[in-house]
This record gives C-alpha cells, sequence and structure tokens, in this order.
C-alpha cells in the first residue's frame, strides 16, 4: 500500500536549513517506503532525522515547484550561492510569483531573496556580479528572467526600507548597488506569509510581523508617483504606450487596492481577479486586455493608455480617502 510522507526539514552545509513541506506519495517497494517503515524517516509532519541518509534523500527530492527546469535553476544558484557566500549565508528563499502559486512560465520571472549574516565586502559582490552575468549567457530560458536582492539578516527584520545600498538585480539589468524599492513592505509580507525556503529557517523568524494599516500606508507611494509622471513627464507616458509595461501598470494598481481593501498582499492575477469583480465593469474590460498583454505585448491603444491613467486616480482617490478615514478601507 502506498503511503505519503512530508518532508519538513534537514541541515545542509553551511546555510542551515532546508524546509520543504512537500507531500510525496511513496510507491510500494521502494527504498523510502522502507525508510518509513523502518523508522528511519518519520510520516506526516515529523522531522526527518539528522542523519547522511535523511541528507541524502533530501537532497535527491528537492522540489520546490511544479516546473522541474525552474527547480534545476534553483538549485543551480544554491549551489553557487553558498559556494560563493560560505560561512556568510544565511538564507535563501523564493517569493514572487512561484510563492503566490499563481506563477505563469510565459510572463512570470523568478524572484529570490537571499539573506546574508552581514554587508557584504566588494569582493564577495563582484563574484556574485560575475556568477549572474554567467548565467544570463547560459542559455537557459531562464537567463535574464531572475530578480535577486541580498540583503542581511538585520535589514530584513523590520520592513521599513532604508537608504542603504544592497546588491540586487532586476532583470534585465546587471547585479547593483542601490537602496531597497519603495514597495519593499510589501516584498517582506509576501516573504514572510508565503516565501518558500530554498536554504535557512522560515522566514517569520526573520521578519517581525507587519500591521495591516503599515500595509496600507504604503499603497500610497507608487501610485502617487506614476500620477505625478503622467501629468508631468511625457516619457513615462512613452512606456506606458507599450503593451506589457501598461499591463503591469494596471495589474500592480489592482494589488495595491486589494492591499488597501485587506491590508494582506496577493499575486497579480488574484488581484486582477478580486478587482474585475470588486470594482465593477468600468475597469473589467481594462484588466481583461491588461493580463492578456503581459504575453501578448505590442502597443497599448490610446483608450486603454487614458484608461490606466484614469484607473491610477482612481486608486490614488481611494487611498486619500482612507487616509482620512484609515478605519474603513472599503471606502469607494
Amino acid at each position: 500500500m502506498a503511503v505519503e510522507v512530508k518532508l519538513v526539514a534537514h541541515p545542509v552545509g553551511r546555510a542551515g536549513m532546508i524546509l520543504l513541506g512537500l507531500t510525496r506519495r511513496i510507491i510500494p517497494g521502494s527504498f523510502l517506503q522502507e525508510m518509513v517503515e523502518t523508522g528511519t524517516m518519520e510520516s506526516r509532519n515529523r522531522a526527518i532525522p539528522d542523519d547522511s541518509t535523511a541528507r541524502y534523500i533530501m537532497h535527491e527530492l528537492l522540489h520546490p515547484t511544479p516546473y522541474a527546469d525552474v527547480n534545476a535553476v534553483l538549485h543551480d544558484f544554491l549551489r553557487s550561492i553558498q559556494a560563493i557566500l560560505g560561512k556568510h549565508l544565511r538564507g535563501m528563499y523564493l517569493s514572487g510569483s512561484l510563492a503566490l502559486g499563481d506563477f505563469d512560465p510565459r510572463s512570470s520571472d523568478l524572484d529570490l531573496v537571499v539573506v546574508t549574516d552581514d554587508a557584504l565586502s566588494h569582493d564577495l559582490f563582484v563574484a556574485l556580479q560575475e556568477m549572474h552575468a554567467r548565467f544570463d549567457t547560459s542559455g537557459s530560458p531562464w537567463a535574464a528572467k531572475v530578480d535577486a536582492v541580498y540583503i542581511p539578516q538585520d535589514a530584513l527584520r523590520h520592513s521599513a526600507p532604508t537608504l542603504e545600498h544592497y546588491p540586487q538585480i532586476e532583470w534585465p539589468g546587471a547585479l547593483f548597488l542601490g537602496p531597497l524599492e519603495s514597495g519593499w513592505i510589501f516584498q517582506c509580507s509576501l516573504l514572510r506569509e508565503h516565501g518558500i525556503v530554498l536554504a535557512g529557517p522560515d522566514p517569520r523568524a526573520l521578519i517581525d510581523p507587519i500591521d495591516a494599516d503599515e500595509m496600507r500606508r504604503a499603497v500610497g507611494t507608487i501610485p502617487l508617483m506614476w500620477l505625478e509622471q503622467a501629468h508631468h513627464d511625457p516619457s513615462w507616458l512613452v512606456w506606458l504606450r507599450q503593451r506589457r509595461e501598461q499591463a503591469f501598470v494596471v495589474l500592480t494598481l489592482c494589488r495595491l487596492l486589494y492591499t488597501l481593501d485587506s491590508g494582506a498582499v496577493t499575486s497579480k492575477p488574484a488581484a486582477a481577479r478580486w478587482a474585475e469583480k470588486v470594482l465593477g465593469p468600468r475597469w473589467s474590460g481594462l484588466i481583461e486586455r491588461s493580463r492578456a498583454g503581459q504575453v501578448e505585448g505590442g502597443e497599448t491603444p490610446e483608450g486603454d493608455v487614458n484608461d490606466t491613467v484614469a484607473l491610477l486616480q482612481q486608486t490614488v482617490d481611494r487611498f486619500r480617502q482612507w487616509s482620512t478615514s484609515p478605519a474603513d478601507p472599503h471606502q469607494s
């Protein structure tokens, strides 16, 4: 009779723990079933003993996503980053759409957060920069589609961004040193609540709880900046006329409106589905076309450019309404 085991945790090298939380069906008569039956591996939500056999089996079954090619990339990155950072690596986590369960191989990227013991030296930064550059010319279908940030564990503890500069990469660019993005609090919340552990402790052990109203207060930063650019920077409208960029703006606005309503984060597809229901027919067509535009590309029709700016204004108005009466995020 087949059994199921839930692989939980095991130590790996200097990086600490690899946590999986994945249920595996074990074939009758297999080596893994023998391990379960003899007590070498325990079933369901019990931890795997710390021995060399368990570590070997865990390594062989490290499948953090349903996508084999993505798993291969993640394994390669983990090995490479471990080799470069050594004792300085505290954890590596998968974030973004893969963590939220709304990954689309046609349009999504791979979002990584790497936690270090302290700020990295120049030599380590250069080594990481060279590693990412090699990957971007490797011919992998995920080349130039990896976003990553390397952040010290003390800086990760609190969700408010600082003026410090950290190594990060936003495809298709190279690894650079820069401040955290203005929406960093949303990334922290996503990582804390949904992040997939590739190495290191549970992210809840690294990030303090984030207050829902703190999340809502952060909603206004991006749409206020975009609205200013829409009115005073013609180059921003040129950028918006690229269909994929316009889709990014609309779906980001859906996510921000969802956060304003709920005090939580969700994926772009989930936020779009929510917005189509909550915002009503005035915006449903724009949202639907924007979802398709993520993949199709091309030029944004002028009507959709105008409607996107109107949705931007709507988002700013809702944020300002909430700001004057924060107890009621559902104001229209």
